[in-house]
């Protein structure tokens, strides 16, 4: 598979507080209960909500939004012959998403998910730093930039296992593979072409008229994005909830 995306992603360094006392307050499921995926389901999408403003007691940042400091997005294949660069990249409103379905599958030693997810939109602003070609037209330009997805259907696949650190025992993410299917994608560049308003109206039209083309070129780079900020973001969390704190058996 073609690497379509290099970036970045730092989170706060833990401090050793109350993490183990305060992660207890997260909803717990019984890996023996026949209705565990609907535990987990409404447990997930508690805790995302939950984590808009973060966990200062398990020092975890806020969800809403998500920093990302530094972000490459490698060309396409077809449309979009341009290396999208990215610092100070926010990704916001991920925690309006709703869990809509998960499946898992229970071993000794790991777990793995299957989870469905809709969101009304995803919403990522940054800088940018553009030098390419879109489709038949050159692209150039550095300045701000919004990209936004709309009506987003996700699926995460997880696969987790435990380990054992300080005698207790702790999920490790392996595994946190991102689809996404959006319904319509909107792009907003400001000073393509170094200010040039007439270039830059024209640019914007084709980007908006044939968004699923270009965004459907470089989808595997916004999904490898959000997967590794999620698998790092979900680990930082793991890190400091024993697994007895989440799962009652």
């Amino acid at each position: 598979m073609q690497k379509h995306s290099l970036y970045l992603y730092t989170v706060a360094e833990a401090t050793p507080t109350a993490s183990v006392a305060r992660s207890s307050d997260y909803q717990k499921c019984d890996r023996t209960d026949p209705n565990f995926n609907s535990c987990m389901r409404e447990a997930l999408e508690a805790a995302i909500l939950r984590l808009s403003n973060g966990d200062k007691s398990l020092a975890i940042p806020p969800l809403e939004p998500i920093h990302i400091p530094h972000a490459v997005l490698k060309e396409g294949t077809g449309a979009v012959h341009v290396v999208q660069k990215f610092t100070n990249l926010n990704i916001h409103k991920l925690t309006a998403s709703k869990i809509t379905g998960i499946s898992s599958t229970l071993a000794k030693n790991k777990i793995s998910l299957s989870v469905n997810v809709t969101s009304p939109e995803y919403l990522l602003e940054a800088d940018y730093d553009f030098d390419g070609r879109l489709l038949v037209f050159p692209v150039v330009g550095v300045g701000k930039s919004k990209v936004n997805l709309y009506d987003v259907n996700t699926k995460w696949t997880l696969l987790g296992e435990y380990i054992m650190k300080n005698g207790q025992q702790y999920l490790d993410l392996k595994i946190f593979d991102v689809k996404l299917a959006p319904g319509k994608v909107s792009y907003k560049f400001e000073n393509l072409f170094n200010g040039n308003t007439e270039l830059s109206n024209q640019i914007h039209v084709v980007l908006n008229e044939n968004w699923k083309a270009v965004f459907d070129d470089v989808k595997e780079g916004y999904e490898d994005l959000i997967a590794t900020v999620g698998k790092a973001y979900a680990n930082q969390l793991f890190s400091k909830i024993p697994v007895k704190n989440i799962f009652l058996k």
